[in-house]
């Protein structure tokens, strides 16, 4: 390996629009119910588990440009070369 560069870039969230918070919020309440929603409705019911997400949309929504900052992929690229 000849050069090896890491960086930032894209998002785990697909968002149609990226600056408005309300997506954003709704994407990582709906990628968070996605994971564990069947838990959560298991142990709190319906009725609170659709409270405790809309809570999670509203409080990603008002950080939503500081979440979409640090929920990026790292990339790494490497430079090869081949003796001959």
């Amino acid at each position: 390996i000849n050069k090896l560069e890491v960086f930032k870039g894209g998002s785990p969230l697909v968002l149609n629009k990226p600056d408005d918070a309300n997506e954003v919020g709704r994407a990582l309440a709906n990628s968070c119910r996605t994971v564990c929603g069947v838990l959560v409705d298991a142990h709190l019911g319906d009725k609170l588990s659709e409270e405790l997400f809309l809570q999670v949309e509203r409080r990603a929504a008002n950080r939503a440009k500081e979440l979409l900052e640090k929920l990026q992929f790292f990339h790494i690229v490497a430079s090869l070369s081949f003796a001959q």
